[in-house]
C-alpha cells in the first residue's frame, strides 16, 4: 500500500470502499469517487484488489457501521448482503432495505417491491409491492415501472386508490443518529 499525505480516517476509507462496491453493483460510475474531501489520500491507501478478494456478502457487511449510522446506500448494501449466499436472511434484509427505502434510495425501493411481490422475508403483499415499485419508478427504474404496471393489473380499484393516496403523501425521511457518549 502506498501512503501519500496524511492518513484518512477509517470512516473515509469505509465510504470509499462502500462506494467502490456500489459501483460494482451497477449503482453508477460516479459514486466510486467517494466524497471529494477524502479522495486523493484514500485512493492511494485502499488497494482495489483487497476489495475484490472479499465476497459480496462480506463487502456488504463491512458497510454495516455506516448503515447503522443512517447511510442509505450502506443500508441497501447490507440488505443486499443479507440476501447473498451462502446464508441468507431475507427478514433482516427487509429491515435494512426498508430503512434505505424510507430515505428515498431507489434501488432499495425496487428491491422491497421484489421482496413484497415474492413474499420473501415478508408476507406476500402486491399492494405493498406496487407502492415500492412505484417509488423506484419515479427515479427512472425501468424494471420497477414494468413490474409496477404488471402488478397493477392484479389489484382492484380500491387497492390502487389506497396505494396512490399513500404515494401522494409519501416523503423520504432522514435517519438521525444520537451522538456516541
Amino acid at each position: 500500500m502506498i501512503s501519500v499525505g496524511p492518513q484518512p480516517s477509517e470512516a473515509c476509507i469505509q465510504v470509499v470502499r462502500a462506494r467502490r462496491i456500489a459501483a460494482r453493483l451497477w449503482v453508477g460510475f460516479l459514486v466510486v469517487l467517494g466524497p471529494a474531501w477524502c479522495l486523493p489520500n484514500t485512493l492511494a491507501q485502499v488497494p482495489a484488489e483487497s476489495i475484490f478478494q472479499q465476497s459480496e456478502k462480506a463487502q456488504g457487511l463491512a458497510a454495516q457501521h455506516l448503515a447503522e449510522a443512517g447511510d442509505a446506500n450502506a443500508q441497501w448494501m447490507v440488505g443486499q448482503a443479507m440476501l447473498s449466499p451462502p446464508s441468507t436472511d431475507p427478514a433482516a434484509a427487509v429491515i435494512w432495505l426498508r430503512r434505505a427505502g424510507d430515505q428515498g434510495h431507489p434501488l432499495a425501493q425496487r428491491d422491497l417491491g421484489l421482496l413484497y411481490e415474492a413474499g420473501w422475508g415478508v408476507e406476500r403483499n402486491l399492494e405493498e409491492a406496487y407502492f415500492w415499485y412505484s417509488l423506484a419508478a419515479l427515479h427512472d427504474s425501468g424494471r420497477a415501472a414494468v413490474r409496477r404496471d404488471e402488478i397493477a393489473t392484479g389489484l382492484n380499484r380500491e387497492q390502487l386508490d389506497a396505494a396512490q393516496r399513500r404515494l401522494h403523501t409519501w416523503r423520504p425521511s432522514r435517519e438521525t443518529v444520537a451522538p456516541a457518549k
